[in-house]
């Protein structure tokens, strides 16, 4: 979705590493998402939350 441009992810910073393991609550996230339960941009507010602190690396 973001390649197709359906998504816009802003850059962040990313603040340090906290390991390697994505948290439940985003896997939560997306399957909401996906199902229509929480809008796009609370959806992306948790990647971006991951992003800026090294969760996930982009």
């Amino acid at each position: 979705m973001i390649s197709n441009g359906i998504l816009d992810i802003p850059q962040t910073e990313s603040e340090g590493t906290s390991g390697n393991e994505i948290p439940s609550w985003i896997k939560n996230n997306a399957g909401w998402w996906a199902e229509g339960a929480i809008d796009d941009q609370a959806f992306v507010q948790g990647i971006q939350y991951l992003i800026s602190n090294g969760i996930l690396q982009v």
